[in-house]
């Protein structure tokens, strides 16, 4: 029993002690002609009231065998009330409400029918139709309180258990993403760099079996060595990228940054106005660099046409420092169109690829509207393990 439920049955339990039962009571009324015998028995009353509602309070179902032999002994009304209430709690059965009252109704009416049978004062049958008020107040009423409260803890603990159970979705979501995106990351260094690592260490091969030189032979044979070496690391480093296969995925050679203009060239013919600038003084850019900022490029042009349409955008290059600066940034449209499908998931993808070439991703909307996309990548991958 849950903190609401607590209140209301202290509620109930004070509003059944505020109720008379002493001089009302059959036990009282079959007695009347003895002042001491009355006052001993309105202390049963009160007492027996108390006892059922602390058995209620320990073991419900007790309290539902106590209830009516209580009731109709003292007539007391909050025993009634309270196991009406917890009665609402506990029955979700139509057919166990039902049964309940007419049961609890029986109860509530058997004191006022005995009394009329055994021609106690102010107990009659025309007293009858005025006491089937007290099914209202001791039966219905606490019944339907009961229910209220029970329904809406379901409802809260529903929804709960949804947040809960999409929190989790949304997570699992994020890890596949991101697993995804390593292994991805993983193959593709593989494919650049095991490649060039293997070729050098042919060619060391090959001079350290054609040179004459004793010095050449050893330097080419150190240098064949170390490759292989290099090689047994990469394999481990990767090992820390790479998750499980994702069935359906396919490997497709790295982009260049010569290639963000083919972006550019494709979202204006999907009619969308970009403007391209590309301001960068570059050395040798690694192509897991290269290949990152086509993927930044790539996914910011994709969400402006889910999420804008054919607005204003703005794509840019540039050197900053040791590292390549990439920024897309897109205008507010002017009627938002309709979204087409997405989960948000693109820009988590970017973000661990940023991060695992040692770069630095931003995105997040503007002043007046829109949205923008940055990526600081350095010049060089530094590989985050």
């Amino acid at each position: 029993m849950g903190k609401t439920e607590f209140t209301v049955l202290a509620f109930v339990l004070l509003l059944g002690m505020m109720l008379p039962w002493g001089p009302g009571t059959l036990l009282v009324w079959m007695v009347k002609e003895n002042e001491d015998t009355v006052r001993a028995l309105q202390i049963l009353t009160t007492v027996s009231t108390m006892g059922t509602l602390l058995v209620g309070l320990w073991r419900k179902s007790m309290l539902f065998t106590v209830m009516p032999v209580v009731t109709v002994l003292t007539s007391a009304g909050a025993p009634l009330l309270v196991t009406s209430y917890l009665a609402g709690l506990t029955y979700r059965r139509p057919a166990h409400l039902a049964i309940y009252t007419v049961a609890a109704s029986a109860v509530a009416m058997l004191p006022e029918v005995l009394g009329a049978a055994l021609g106690l004062p102010r107990r009659g049958w025309s007293q009858l139709p005025a006491a089937t008020g007290g099914i209202a107040l001791f039966v219905l009423l606490p019944l339907v309180v009961g229910l209220l409260i029970e329904t809406r803890r379901q409802v809260v603990a529903g929804l709960r258990k949804q947040a809960a159970q999409e929190r989790l979705q949304h997570t699992t979501q994020v890890r596949e993403v991101r697993a995804r995106e390593r292994s991805r990351i993983a193959q593709e260094m593989h494919d650049v760099v095991a490649h060039r690592v293997s070729l050098m260490v042919l060619h060391a091969g090959v001079l350290e079996v054609n040179t004459k030189e004793k010095k050449t032979a050893e330097t080419a044979a150190l240098i064949r060595t170390t490759g292989r070496e290099a090689l047994s690391q990469l394999r481990e480093v990767l090992g820390v990228l790479r998750t499980s296969e994702v069935a359906g995925t396919t490997t497709q050679p790295p982009s260049t940054l010569a290639e963000i203009g083919e972006l550019v060239d494709d979202s204006r013919a999907a009619g969308i106005p970009v403007r391209w600038r590309d301001d960068t003084v570059l050395p040798s850019v690694s192509p897991m660099v290269a290949q990152t900022a086509y993927q930044v490029v790539r996914e910011a042009l994709t969400n402006v046409h889910k999420h804008a349409g054919a607005v204003e955008t703005e794509v840019e290059l540039r050197s900053v420092g040791h590292a390549l600066e990439v920024k897309v940034h897109n205008a507010a449209p002017a009627e938002r169109p309709e979204p087409l499908p997405g989960n948000g998931l693109g820009l988590l993808g970017l973000r661990e690829r940023v991060e695992l070439v040692g770069g630095i991703f931003h995105s997040s909307s503007c002043d007046r509207g829109g949205w923008l996309v940055t990526a600081r990548l350095p010049y060089a991958e530094q590989v985050r393990r």
